[in-house]
């Protein structure tokens, strides 16, 4: 009787407890048989545990180290193409199949080979299967598995897991992939509470065709729910053609609905892409922007006049190629003309890119045609160049500047490979300034002979050549020597290489390679700069004359004038295959040279070097220093001299290492050389003067050590400091 009555207690408490959830799963066991063997080249429609799913760049992962358990998981390519040249499709794992979902969850890991080269993924959820909401923040995988939880609860709908910047590429046209994210143990559980909707009116506005400076209005309406309607959604402009676009918001008939308008201003040639992002504290939603410029026959490149107050203006591919164009066949030089990088861009649809200025296949008096204008990236990046040209020399992005200035520029994703004097930034430099551009990591330069560098290959006759404020984290590698991070070889003399940096890693294959500059035949000054990259030169001639360095690796035979190098580090690590090494500069090359090597310094745990005989050498400051005690405040003291200076640490840059500011970003403007009644800062005979409205005058030389206001200053440059009607300012001043 008792074991009937507590069989029936228990079928009335099953009866009073809420159903289980209906949890579907899948362990991505049976994924490459469920999914045909398929690969990523290829769309692929799929049943995994009875829903329909739809995915593109996937596959079934092979690799045993990858997956989370068992025998199986899902590898995910981030590759990304062009996107002047749209793939196939976005990369996706899409669910096609209608249902409730509560909670999304699965493990994320990244795939070892490729485990520091991830991107950001995120799950997007939809009532229609058109308009998505993204739940949460985006997700990026690590070395070390986690689990991902999003919280969706729509009655029915779908999810999808997409690359936070929804890139399209085409898998068939890929010879190789990267940035693998792998997925595994995916659960999606029954709704349990109110959503959080946001749902945009469409997916997408196209404005059509637009001339130059033409405008276009469209809108959208916005409704949200299960928020507080108080509280209306962050709605923004995001994506490389952002700047072409302007929002207005107003309220919408009912609550929890908005308006939202949309101007095009057509701003660039070809087409435009950017997108409204819609936000409410982790859910998102977006709607895409899409236009395409022309521009009137008679304008010059994205329009401008080639002035300083209206420079020509350079916003896609197309004008880059006219800027090629007008150097090499129209020879014009555009010397005393200005212009201006609108936005992000990539050349991907150029091929195979003829630099601005060269002298490809011509002699004489007409072999070389220069740039000489004025071209300022405005801090934009230009990406996917390619160049190829292995049976010419100085290549780049340009490749003969002269009387030109280039500066506030970032190239990305490129690649560069001549014959010799090839650089990302410029192939050859005369008399020119190259100035706050730089390199990332996934630019790659290469030589089939000699000189290789990642910001300038050459400076030539006549000179001098300034580069300053620039760094450099490609990939370099050359031949013959002259391999450098920022300058392979310097030919003219009173050459200026300030506040750079190298992180690239730097290889040759016989003769000579270093961080900073390679070789020099005449005076030569490198104030401010660090390289942490290795430098490794494979000697494969076995030659007694095979220089590395973290600084400047060797002299010309015909050197004449001064080596001047100050307020150095280098922690890059050498392979010692070559004869001569050197942290900063080949100590050997001291004599019979004129020289100031001053407070230098190099990663001693890293390396070791015969050094202990320049202790004493009073032109020869180079100091041996633990890795460990170069990472802090600390060290940025030592470099600027015990005072104040350019050397600062910033928070995750540069592996905790100092690095130089760049004094135009911080307050310091540079005033007239020259004493001109009316100005607060003035030099009189040999002294900096100030007005007396200014207070707390302190002066430093470029060590950051304070100097004495009252006596004769030597010849050089002066960092002022000051308080000017409550003001402080800064100043960089000559004394002549």
């Amino acid at each position: 009787m008792k074991k009937k009555l507590y069989t029936i207690l228990l079928g009335l408490l099953a009866l009073a407890l809420p159903a289980q959830a209906d949890t579907w799963t899948y362990d991505f066991e049976s994924f490459a048989t469920d999914t045909g063997g398929e690969g990523p080249r290829k769309a692929i429609e799929a049943n995994l545990n009875g829903l329909e799913w739809h995915m593109y760049g996937v596959r079934s992962n092979a690799d045993g180290d990858d997956y989370h358990d068992g025998q199986g998981s899902m590898r995910i390519y981030g590759e990304v193409g062009s996107p002047t040249k749209p793939g196939n499709e976005i990369t996706n794992f899409t669910l096609m199949t209608p249902r409730s979902i509560g909670t999304v969850s699965f493990t994320l890991c990244a795939n070892a080979r490729w485990s520091a080269y991830q991107i950001e993924w995120i799950l997007q959820a939809s009532t229609d299967g058109e308009t998505w909401t993204t739940i949460g923040n985006p997700f990026m995988a690590q070395e070390k598995s986690e689990r991902i939880e999003r919280t969706v609860n729509y009655e029915s709908g779908y999810i999808r897991i997409v690359r936070a910047d929804y890139a399209t590429y085409d898998l068939t046209k890929q010879s190789s992939y990267s940035y693998i994210t792998n997925i595994d143990n995916i659960s999606i559980t029954d709704a349990a509470g109110d959503p959080v909707v946001l749902q945009t009116s469409v997916s997408q506005l196209d404005f059509g065709t637009l001339k130059i400076g033409e405008q276009a209005t469209q809108e959208f309406t916005l409704t949200y729910s299960g928020i507080d309607t108080d509280v209306k959604p962050f709605v923004e402009l995001a994506g490389v053609g952002a700047s072409a676009f302007s929002l207005e918001e107003r309220d919408g008939e009912k609550a929890g609905e908005r308006i939202v308008s949309v101007t095009c201003t057509a701003n660039q040639r070809g087409d435009i892409n950017a997108a409204v992002m819609i936000d409410w504290y982790g859910y998102s939603t977006s709607v895409k922007l899409v236009a395409k410029a022309e521009k009137d026959e008679n304008m010059l490149f994205s329009g401008g006049q080639g002035t300083a107050e209206d420079p020509y203006r350079i916003s896609c591919a197309s004008d880059l190629l006219d800027l090629s164009y007008s150097v090499e066949y129209e020879k014009n030089t555009f010397e005393g003309q200005y212009f201006i990088v609108t936005n992000d861009f990539s050349m991907s649809s150029a091929g195979n890119f003829r630099p601005i200025g060269n002298n490809f296949g011509r002699e004489g008096e007409d072999a070389i045609r220069p740039f000489s204008g004025t071209f300022d990236g405005d801090d934009h990046t230009i990406s996917d160049i390619s160049v190829s040209w292995d049976s010419y020399g100085f290549a780049g992005l340009f490749g003969i500047i002269s009387g030109a200035t280039v500066k506030n520029l970032t190239v990305s994703k490129s690649s560069f490979y001549a014959g010799f004097g090839v650089a990302a930034i410029a192939g050859a430099a005369i008399q020119s300034t190259i100035s706050n551009c730089h390199t990332t990591g996934s630019v790659k330069v290469d030589d089939y002979f000699y000189y290789a560098a990642g910001i300038c290959a050459g400076a030539l006759n006549p000179g001098p050549v300034e580069i300053t404020d620039c760094t450099n984290a490609a990939t370099v590698s050359g031949e013959y020597g002259y391999t450098a991070g920022i300058l392979a070889i310097s030919y003219v003399p009173d050459v200026v290489i300030a506040r750079c940096g190298n992180t690239g890693s730097i290889s040759d294959e016989n003769l000579s390679a270093a961080g900073i500059v390679c070789s020099a035949t005449s005076a030569i000054l490198v104030q401010d700069c660090y390289n942490t990259g290795d430098v490794t030169i494979n000697n494969s001639q076995k030659v007694a004359n095979a220089y590395a360095a973290g600084i400047l690796a060797t002299l010309e035979p015909s050197f004449s004038g001064k080596v001047t190098i100050r307020n150095c580090y280098n922690t890059g690590a050498f392979n010692e295959v070559a004869m001569n090494l050197a942290p900063i500069f080949p100590y050997y090359l001291v004599e019979g040279v004129e020289m100031s090597i001053k407070n230098c310094y190099y990663a001693a745990d890293i390396n070791t070097y015969p050094y202990a005989e320049l202790d004493n050498n009073p032109i020869y400051e180079v100091e041996g220093m633990d890795y460990s005690e170069m990472k802090n405040a600390e060290f940025a003291l030592l470099l600027n001299g015990g005072g104040e200076g350019v050397w600062v640490v910033e928070e995750g840059k540069n592996e905790g290492l100092p690095v130089p500011t760049d004094l135009r970003y911080t307050g310091i403007r540079p005033v007239d050389f020259t004493a001109q009644a009316g100005q607060w800062l003035r030099v009189e005979g040999g002294r900096i003067v100030a007005d007396a409205a200014a207070k707390d005058l302190r002066v430093y030389d470029t060590l950051g050590r304070a100097v004495n206001t009252s006596e004769t200053l030597r010849p050089g440059i002066y960092v002022v400091r000051a308080t000017l009607r409550g003001q402080g300012l800064s100043r960089t001043i000559c004394v002549k």
